[in-house]
Order: structure tokens, then C-alpha cells, then sequence
């Protein structure tokens, strides 16, 4: 699993089991929800 794979996947393990919708996870990391998307997409 190469570096960007691993920080998606941590990204959004950590974000769905503390059950924060992506929308919010992404106005607190203050980012773009679309950006927030595409990090977890490894893109």
C-alpha cells in the first residue's frame, strides 16, 4: 500500500467510526468538502 493509499484509508476509517458526516469533517479541517472527497478517493 503506497503513502497516499494509506492516508485515505486512515482518513476516512477514522472519520466514519467517529460517525462525522464528510461534510463536517471537511469544514473542520478547513478544506473544501470536494477536496475532502478526493483525499479519501487517493486522488
Amino acid at each position: 500500500m503506497n503513502a497516499r493509499a494509506l492516508v485515505a484509508w486512515n482518513v476516512r476509517r477514522i472519520r466514519v467510526e467517529s460517525g462525522i458526516p464528510q461534510e463536517q469533517s471537511a469544514y473542520d479541517a478547513g478544506i473544501d468538502r470536494s477536496y475532502m472527497g478526493r483525499i479519501e478517493q487517493k486522488k
